[in-house]
């Protein structure tokens, strides 16, 4: 993976009560030193310096270099948290929940993405103080803001649906087939080489209540729900990187259930190359690339 940090660079440079929180493949990965010649991982040498709290992915984290999604997106509430005088692990919490009610449908990736990201340290540290007129610290502050938690994960629970394991063999051969094409063109066309494709159906759930204006009407238009994702990982046979770099792409193709079809690739973050997405429309099985609006 392309090197973006190195734990060496990090002695007596790290102020206590510094919290990390880094989108970077493997930023929270655990090993045992010794396979870095007696170097411990970088989370190490942020909590040997009494940093505050360090927020980091286990593996691989995919992302986008259009729009903020995964690994930056989900960086980005816990930052967002923590700005708000959130103790660490509440952060953790907050951005979890925060994700969810963003993806109201999640795709295998974005399932890997919410399970990623981990805590080391103190979940109770609180690296900054609340804005002014926020509600204080008192037991009965703190327990209103747990039950409005537990009542705002009790609401999610009711409306996300997950993409579950599902057989390439369906009823529906046709909408599959297409799917299947879909996706084994997108990665010819990113240049992936004896890569599976895997098939993830989407459980229908309630829909989740919609805004109205005055009026009576939606005050916004919601896409039809997926039914569908197909997913395709492999490297790419050009990396088109330095030397030694390896980029690994995903290729999602997400089947809505009105037959529209969109088409997203992801990079692992700091691969070359931009990541970007298609729609295609009901009959539709090619498009010249493009973006999402």
């Amino acid at each position: 993976m392309p090197e973006s940090h190195r734990a060496t660079h990090l002695a007596g440079k790290i102020a206590a009560g510094t919290v990390c929180v880094t989108g970077c493949c493997y930023g929270a990965q655990l090993y045992p030193p010794s396979f870095a010649a007696g170097v411990p991982g970088i989370c190490f040498s942020y909590l040997s310096q009494q940093a505050g709290g360090y927020v980091g992915s286990t593996n691989i984290a995919y992302g986008r270099d259009d729009i903020p999604f995964g690994c930056d997106e989900f960086s980005g509430y816990v930052l967002a948290q923590l700005a708000n005088g959130s103790s660490t692990g509440r952060a953790l919490l907050g951005a979890r929940l925060s994700y969810l009610a963003a993806h109201h449908q999640l795709s295998p990736i974005e399932q890997k993405t919410l399970a990623q990201f981990v805590l080391y340290g103190d979940p109770s540290v609180h690296p900054l103080n609340p804005p002014a007129g926020l509600s204080g610290s008192g037991v009965e502050d703190r327990r209103a803001r747990r039950e409005a938690i537990a009542a705002r994960a009790n609401t999610l629970a009711r409306y996300i649906a997950a993409a579950e394991p599902a057989s390439l063999e369906s009823t529906t051969a046709r909408s599959v087939g297409r799917g299947v094409r879909v996706a084994a063109s997108l990665a010819a066309e990113v240049g992936l080489q004896g890569a599976r494709i895997a098939r993830f159906a989407v459980p229908q759930r309630p829909t989740a209540p919609i805004p109205t204006t005055r009026t009576g009407r939606p005050a916004v238009t919601t896409p039809s729900p997926f039914r569908a994702y197909y997913v395709v990982l492999g490297r790419a046979a050009d990396m088109s990187g330095p030397a030694g770099v390896t980029s690994l792409i995903g290729v999602e193709v997400a089947e809505r259930a009105d037959g529209t079809i969109e088409q997203r690739i992801f990079r692992s973050r700091g691969g070359q190359g931009k990541a970007d997405g298609v729609i295609l429309r009901p009959g539709q099985e090619s498009s010249n690339r493009g973006r999402f609006p």
